[in-house]
């Protein structure tokens, strides 16, 4: 079951990046026009800036599945140059464990806000573009990051019970 979990978290964060990489592209061809515009014609484009905070919101948290699948986030290894591979297995699933845990409480307080923005019809000031849609996509992402995270828990255990296990 666990190599499933896996396996659709893959999918899942392959297909985040994809969206992210389409809006990103959107983000950055609006900002030419809007530079364009506000430099050449002195006519930037209406709205431009509260799109952006919106896209970029949504581009960190569709990369973060990924970037968490890889496990490409930044780490200190202080601690663990000079130890065993028994012991660097146990600070591994420490790390792994708070991980888990404070990314799960990130997400929850996520799908949280996402349904204050749905109740409240929370709206962008110019477009009056509804904020729900950035909101649960950064939730739904910030989910896959947590099975992710779990998944690799599991890993990171199941390789300190394995006897003799090394990192």
């Amino acid at each position: 079951m666990l190599s499933q979990i896996d396996t659709a978290t893959r999918r899942a964060s392959n297909w985040l990046v994809w969206f992210g990489a389409i809006i990103l592209a959107a983000m950055t061809v609006m900002t030419f026009f809007d530079v364009v515009g506000r430099y050449a014609f002195n006519s930037p484009i209406v709205g431009a800036v509260e799109t952006t905070e919106l896209f970029m919101g949504v581009i960190v948290y569709l990369g973060m599945a990924m970037t968490t699948q890889m496990r490409g986030h930044i780490s200190v290894d202080l601690l663990t140059t000079n130890v065993g591979p028994r012991t660097r297995l146990t600070l591994a699933v420490f790390a792994d464990l708070v991980s888990t845990v404070f990314v799960a409480f990130l997400s929850r307080e996520l799908w949280r806000v996402a349904r204050r923005t749905w109740d409240n019809n929370l709206i962008t000031q110019i477009w009056e573009i509804p904020v729900y849609p950035a909101a649960y996509t950064m939730a739904a992402a910030s989910s896959v990051m947590v099975l992710i995270l779990f998944c690799q828990l599991l890993a990171t255990i199941g390789e300190l019970a394995r006897p003799g296990g090394n990192a």
